[in-house]
């Protein structure tokens, strides 16, 4: 724990040498910068340019996330640090060799390892929506380690932009007004992401640039420099070294508890009863699955997961069912989409060109970022459907359902959908209309 807590004094010190234009050595104190300023102009512009990004978005943020809560300032204290180690990392692979997966592995594992706290917020916080967009957002550090055969990193980066808005959408809805701390939140966030997928897509449309001349990874990365392996307050990402730094991202704890615990006096057959509420993420009722058959995508079984299908296609079909508090991304234009009995999930849409349907599900959040000529919402409690200008001209169609809103995401507004309707016999015609509440 305390190796973790001097990394991240570290990662403080060197963003406060970034706000400063003081620039030093990657790793070294915010004094050794100060005290060696002509290094400043040897600061890469692609440096400054990442530099400036970061300083318009989230240094806003950290600026004023004090007065939205504690666990907020503390949380993007938590981000700040992240982020100076993704500005480290893109300054050291602008002067060192492209390192081999095991050596990737262990560089980036303190920053992943630190970015991991984030994800997971607790939801019995006032402030769940902004951390949740905080825990979201770092997910788009994977930008850093991705090749070709992953995809473009800015447009991985275009993709967790839309997960993290979602609760950042949240965090906008309702206010009364639009320069409110809560919105200027949302803005910021809006705005990084925006900015970083363009930064990314000019500078580096298929990954980091590493010097083919130049020095060791290891030579020149402080993390690497230290002594190997120290404690690292329960060591969560042990299990991950050499291996793709990319699965950095997930959860890994759940199968270390019961292991260590063979020989239990019998008093401890208790156990099993804690153990379903790490087990619910690993073993669902059935084993999560996502597979194409014919022309339909099926994705069901997950629990606590982040899903991405980019092979849907036109005239392919989409059907989730039974996912748990999960984050479904099809950033793709596709012919339909099922969702059956999910619960607690965001789901975020490209374009549909038929439809999509949403039956005996609870608690669900729908983003459409392109088209969808109509939604249909059948027994169904709790649902947000955010919609783009795009997605304004959508037909809705309701029944049995309850807690229904639609969030006009250029608005920035809640409106209610009607629930309670009048029927009246009219000359022998029964008249319908929504019930009107003063």
């Amino acid at each position: 724990m305390d190796s973790l807590v001097s990394r991240l004094e570290n990662a403080v010190a060197r963003m406060e040498t970034l706000i400063t234009g003081k620039p030093g050595e990657i790793g070294a104190p915010a004094a050794a910068a100060a005290s060696s300023a002509p290094q400043a102009a040897e600061v890469d512009p692609l440096v400054t340019q990442l530099d400036k990004i970061i300083q318009d978005t989230f240094g806003k943020i950290d600026k004023e996330a004090a007065t939205i809560g504690e666990d907020v300032a503390a949380a993007s204290a938590e981000v700040m640090s992240v982020l100076a180690m993704m500005r480290d990392f893109v300054d050291i692979s602008l002067r060192a060799k492209k390192p081999g997966m095991a050596e990737l592995a262990e560089a980036t594992k303190p920053m992943f390892e630190l970015a991991m706290k984030l994800a997971d917020p607790d939801r019995r916080s006032a402030h769940y929506d902004h951390l949740k967009t905080f825990g979201e957002a770092m997910s788009a550090l994977q930008w850093l380690v991705m090749d070709p055969s992953m995809g473009t990193p800015a447009g991985y980066v275009k993709e967790i932009g839309g997960s993290a808005m979602m609760y950042a959408n949240r965090v906008r809805k309702g206010q009364a007004g639009w320069d409110t701390v809560d919105t200027r939140f949302a803005t910021a966030i809006d705005a990084f992401f925006k900015q970083l997928e363009e930064y990314i897509r000019e500078n580096f449309k298929t990954g980091l640039k590493w010097c083919p001349n130049g020095a060791d990874l290891k030579s020149i990365h402080p993390a690497m420099k230290t002594a190997p392996n120290p404690p690292t307050g329960g060591g969560l990402f042990d299990a991950f070294d050499g291996k793709d730094p990319t699965t950095m991202m997930k959860h890994v704890t759940k199968d270390m508890k019961t292991k260590n615990q063979p020989k239990q006096a019998p008093v401890k057959p208790q156990a099993p009863a804690k153990k379903p509420v790490a087990a619910k993420k690993d073993a669902p009722a059935r084993p999560p699955k996502t597979e194409l058959v014919m022309r339909k995508w099926t994705i069901e079984n997950y629990v606590g997961d982040k899903v991405i299908v980019h092979e849907a296609e036109s005239g392919q079909s989409v059907y989730l069912y039974n996912l748990v508090d999960c984050v479904v991304q099809l950033p793709t234009k596709f012919n339909q989409l099922t969702v059956d009995n999910c619960r607690g999930c965001g789901i975020i849409v490209e374009t549909t060109t038929a439809s999509i349907e949403v039956i005996n599900s609870k608690k669900l959040e729908v983003q459409i970022n392109g088209t969808c000529p109509t939604m249909t919402i059948d027994n169904t409690r709790g649902i947000q459907v955010h919609l783009s200008e795009t997605a304004a001209a959508v037909e809705l169609h309701s029944s049995t359902s309850t807690d229904m809103n639609v969030l006009p995401m250029w608005l920035e507004e809640e409106i209610p959908v009607p629930q309670q309707f009048v029927h009246k016999l009219v000359d022998g015609k029964l008249h319908t209309t929504t019930e009107e509440h003063v």
